[in-house]
């Protein structure tokens, strides 16, 4: 049976709220390389594209699971055996959904929230993703797509019902956005990066959830130590960087 795999979740800040985007792609559909076929899509909770907040998104994925709740309680008072029997099926067996690493059958509606709220902790703004032109509008079939250069192109294929996707460098994006969010979580060894720009010692600390760098060693950040190629993470989010420097405690 085909259904759908949601494998991560990167969402895109706007000035009118939330954009939900996921990487999602069918069990039993193949790339070239053998690796099950994936893109990130703009994501549908509701008759909306894009949400105020995350109570504004749980909501209506909560008004999904309703209507889930809804088919099991029909099910369960059914006259057809097979019906009866399946009635306390998962959201992702009602849904033709799993989230990456599960099958439908045990996901459940918490595993599926948790995946799509994941997406806030790694939120790209959309000045961030027009800059480094990964976002895009999808045509139809065989139209092609087309790179968003703006906020209200985007706003405005929205409205046409048009469909939006993530393309280029969204790996290097992701790492990024994730590696930094763990970065700043509690507990564990703490550390403090310094790097080298124009030949002059600089440091790094946090604005709105996010790597800035900054003058002074008071105002760097201490970082939790991760199991990840923090140098490397350092070139690809500074880019015109001289050196980097990582002292923990």
């Amino acid at each position: 049976m085909s259904y759908s795999i949601f494998y991560r979740a990167m969402h895109v800040k706007t000035s009118k709220g939330i954009l939900p985007m996921v990487e999602c792609g069918d069990n039993n559909v193949y790339d070239w390389s053998g690796r099950r076929s994936r893109n990130w899509y703009n994501f549908h909770a509701s008759e909306k594209s894009i949400y105020s907040n995350w109570e504004d998104l749980n909501n209506a994925i909560e008004k999904w699971n309703a209507k889930v709740q809804d088919k099991q309680e029909e099910y369960r008072n059914s006259e057809t055996d097979w019906k009866r029997e399946s009635c306390n099926g998962s959201f992702g067996y009602f849904e033709g959904v799993a989230v990456y690493g599960k099958t439908t059958f045990n996901t459940t509606f918490n595993d599926f929230r948790n995946l799509i709220r994941s997406g806030m902790k790694y939120m790209i703004t959309i000045e961030e993703v027009i800059d480094k032109g990964i976002l895009y509008i999808d045509n139809g079939w065989q139209k092609g797509t087309t790179k968003v250069e703006s906020e209200q192109q985007l706003f405005d294929a929205l409205d046409e019902g048009k469909w939006v996707l993530f393309m280029g460098q969204v790996e290097t994006i992701y790492f990024i956005k994730s590696t930094i969010s763990k970065m700043l979580r509690n507990g564990g060894k703490r550390c403090v990066i310094s790097l080298k720009k124009d030949n002059v010692k600089k440091w790094v600390g946090v604005k709105d959830n996010d790597m800035v760098i900054v003058d002074n060693e008071e105002d760097a950040y201490k970082f939790k130590w991760v199991k990840t190629d923090i140098h490397s993470l350092l070139w690809r989010k500074f880019e015109d960087i001289d050196g980097t420097e990582v002292r923990c405690a």
